[in-house]
């Protein structure tokens, strides 16, 4: 220890002995050397300290910011071309006026012109009791970029004979565009995606796809033929108005061959 040393030490240990009292230089060299190191400790934790709140501070700065704004700031545009239109922007999706509805009247004043004489529309007295309206018809865009829509008329029907029973007679058209397939059972398989087996059945020189016996407790049979110009027209049955509360027929309301027929009335295409 040189002298300046050992004069600090003396100053230390004078300065930190309470109460004064004479002490040997071994003691005060030893008291100052103490109290060097409890400085230097305390400065190098000081140190130390500093250089994790540089190191954390370091390591939240080089990070993007953790703003909307400053994000967004960042980001680069890759195409200045608009996003498609979400069906969801246009509300909703039927149209209850107008000439897409009006088709979906047409479509169902249609069915119940064609119907056999073995079945009729359902009165309001063999109606009674439904859990919902049974008459219905609908209007629907299936696609909003190409302008595709789809009608629907469904009707309940009974016995002209009288008797208690509804049975369910239902059309649905979709117009040039839609996504249906193009080979016919597989179209009629389509229809609520019923499956069941599929015949192609021919009617004078148009082919229909017939499935006689469906696999969804809600349809029974369904006819289905596509035009020349994409346009799709099912004509689907079922002995029972399903979930309607009210009891079906002992049968269904038309034959096979009759489903397959009148699932080419002309006035169908309204799409």
């Amino acid at each position: 220890m040189n002298e300046q040393d050992l004069r600090e030490a003396l100053r230390d240990a004078m300065t930190d002995a309470v109460p004064p009292r004479p002490v040997t230089a071994d003691a005060a060299l030893t008291k100052a050397q103490q109290a060097r190191r409890a400085r230097r400790a305390n400065l190098a934790g000081l140190g130390v300290g500093v250089a994790v709140i540089a190191l954390v501070a370091g390591a939240f700065t080089i990070n993007a910011p953790r703003t909307l704004v400053g994000m967004a700031a960042q980001a680069t545009p890759t195409s200045t071309t608009p996003a498609p239109t979400s069906s969801t922007e246009h509300g909703d999706r039927t149209q209850a006026n107008g000439p897409q509805n009006d088709k979906s009247v047409q479509l169902l004043t249609t069915l119940d012109g064609v119907l056999p004489s073995t079945v009729a529309p359902a009165t309001d007295q063999q109606l009674r009791g439904a859990a919902f309206a049974l008459r219905t018809h609908q209007a629907q865009v299936e696609n909003w970029d190409t302008n595709t829509w789809s009608y629907e008329g469904i009707e309940p029907v009974a016995s002209v004979n009288g008797g208690a029973g509804v049975g369910r007679v239902l059309v649905e058209v979709y117009a040039p565009g839609n996504d249906i397939p193009t080979d016919i059972c597989k179209a009629a398989q389509a229809f609520w995606g019923v499956g069941g087996d599929c015949a192609v059945k021919q009617v004078g020189d148009k082919a229909v796809g017939l499935i006689a016996h469906t696999a969804d407790k809600r349809i029974d049979s369904v006819a289905a033929y596509r035009y020349s110009d994409g346009t799709v027209v099912y004509l689907a049955q079922s002995k029972d108005y399903f979930s309607s509360n009210l009891p079906g027929l002992a049968t269904p309301p038309l034959t096979g061959d009759q489903l397959a027929s009148l699932v080419l009335t002309p006035g169908f295409k309204v799409g």
